[in-house]
């Protein structure tokens, strides 16, 4: 049994009880290894291949890319201050630029900080000035925390800078030129099922994605996603550089960093790109070993921890690549 046949073996033993339910889709060098389906839903609708799940945080990798693309097209500069588009901000909001948003090093808080209820529609200006009034992790630059609220407003640039609605940009910019049809900011493409999101098989209900625009807003598939990385390297291949130092060491990772909406980091000494993300009743991952031309896509309608499940899974394929000489 190869080293896909034993984490799909595993998966299926963890759905059977009702521990995993979601799509994977693991693909090397072209080639599908494993395209499988688990358990079903928070509103028990058997989850396929082809069901729709919130992307969580890996909507952060999309928005960066939408950024990226204003950037080349010289709508927007790197080195654009965030008080430029918003004049709800503190005077610290000067020295903020959208390198430092696209890279977790603005400062800004996350949104356990603000005491917000992200079920709850909110307007804009409301959610904008909440951030003002909260806190800063730092100054400008001068660290590295992660922060939804900074995606957030990189949407926001953009809908300023276009004076179009972000899921409107993000499709025109980044969706089409790739071909990513089941893919959607807000909503999930209408020719698609969408999962009901879940803890535990109780039905949990979502988060408001107008709230997390730019930041958890994203639904796809597997299919979709498996492919996303390779596709953005030909459209804004800055996206990977590493741009920020996170960790030395964590959860056996190592060298873990960012660059412009994707951790980087070395697994046993290969370069990885990920991002996992985590939403109300979903979860998601997704990695991608560039060298070895391989990528793995979690999603699940579930509040699991996917990087135990799939990390040792990835570094076995890794391994078993370089033993082939792949």
């Amino acid at each position: 049994m190869d080293e896909a046949d034993r984490f799909n073996s595993t998966l299926s033993e963890l759905a059977s009880t009702g521990g995993f339910r979601g799509a994977v889709r693991l693909e090397s060098g072209g080639s599908t290894l494993l395209d499988a389906a688990f358990g079903a839903d928070g509103a028990g609708t058997p989850l396929t291949t082809d069901t729709a799940f919130q992307l969580c945080s890996i909507s952060k990798s999309f928005t960066a890319a939408c950024v990226l693309r204003l950037v080349e097209s010289e709508r927007l500069s790197l080195d654009d201050s965030l008080a430029s588009f918003t004049d709800l901000g503190p005077p610290a909001w000067h020295e903020i630029t959208l390198h430092m948003l696209l890279t977790h090093t603005s400062g800004l808080a996350h949104w356990k900080d603000t005491g917000l209820d992200l079920h709850e529609p909110r307007p804009r200006e409301e959610l904008i000035a909440r951030f003002a009034a909260t806190p800063p992790k730092f100054e400008p630059g001068k660290g590295w925390a992660y922060s939804s609220l900074g995606y957030v407003l990189l949407a926001h640039v953009v809908e300023t800078a276009t004076r179009e609605p972000y899921p409107s940009v993000l499709e025109r910019e980044v969706l089409s030129p790739l071909g990513l049809r089941q893919t959607r900011a807000e909503e999930p493409a209408a020719h698609v099922a969408a999962a009901h999101g879940s803890r535990g098989g109780e039905p949990v209900p979502s988060f408001d994605l107008r709230v997390n625009i730019g930041t958890g807003d994203v639904w796809s598939t597997t299919g979709d996603l498996v492919r996303w990385p390779d596709a953005l390297a030909s459209l804004a291949p800055s996206a990977f550089s590493r741009q920020a130092a996170v960790a030395d060491e964590e959860d056996g990772l190592t060298d873990v960093g960012y660059g412009y909406g994707w951790f980087t980091a070395s697994l046993d000494g290969k370069p990885i790109v990920f991002h996992p993300g985590d939403n109300a009743g979903f979860v998601s991952l997704l990695v991608w070993a560039p060298d070895r031309d391989l990528v793995l896509a979690m999603l699940a309608a579930d509040q699991i921890d996917l990087a135990a499940l799939a990390l040792p899974a990835f570094r076995g394929l890794i391994q078993g690549k370089e033993a082939a000489g792949g």
